[in-house]
């Protein structure tokens, strides 16, 4: 078992990959705290696009939901990769409800969602 919850670094100053590492549990408002704080110290002001990569079968809990939910605005762009059809439909709701669609996207995979946050820079 994975004891560290997440890894955030710059790539090539263009954006911040972002990935929760722990796998198929359901994550508290604590454990996405410290997934974004990492971002945070990327990009103090968030003016920087992110890569967020779900743990494969992870799930939030409603605290943790109503956090990403509040940083999610905050972010130019966000690139969510999710592994499954719960993930998504979890993903979609709160995107939904930040009302920005057009700055978070779902992508089920990486290269694809890389490939939008380059071409939307």
């Amino acid at each position: 078992m994975t004891t560290q919850i997440a890894t955030a670094f710059l790539v090539d100053s263009k954006y911040i990959e972002l990935t929760f590492l722990r796998e198929n549990i359901t994550l508290d408002e604590n454990e996405v705290k410290i997934g974004w704080e990492k971002a945070h110290k990327l990009s103090r002001d968030k003016n920087i696009s992110v890569l967020l990569k779900t743990g494969k079968w992870t799930l939030l809990e409603k605290e943790a939901r109503d956090y990403v939910m509040s940083e999610l605005k905050t972010w130019p762009r966000v690139a969510i990769v999710v592994d499954n059809q719960g993930q998504r439909i979890m993903g979609q709701v709160v995107i939904n409800l930040t009302g920005k669609r057009s700055q978070i996207k779902l992508f089920e995979n990486e290269t694809k969602a890389k490939k939008w946050l380059l071409n939307t820079i």
